[in-house]
């Protein structure tokens, strides 16, 4: 929830940064399922994207703040 949501404010604040984000619209969009629909989520999914995904993603803005 935390990530789309700071994906979310940077998409208002740089436009051009959320758009370098692979997945980033999706993201945002399960954020919003987790918050506002959490009673459909389905569990499998949430814990498939709390494991590589999440790593690349980690990955993809480490080297974002080292540039």
């Amino acid at each position: 929830m935390i990530v789309g949501e700071a994906l979310a404010r940077i998409n208002r604040l740089e436009p051009s940064v959320f758009e370098s984000i692979p997945d980033a619209r999706a993201i945002v969009g399960f954020r919003n399922v987790l918050v506002h629909g959490y009673d459909v989520a389905d569990p499998k999914a949430v814990f498939e994207l709390a494991g590589s995904p999440v790593r690349e993603l980690i990955s993809l803005v480490e080297e974002m703040l080292e540039s």
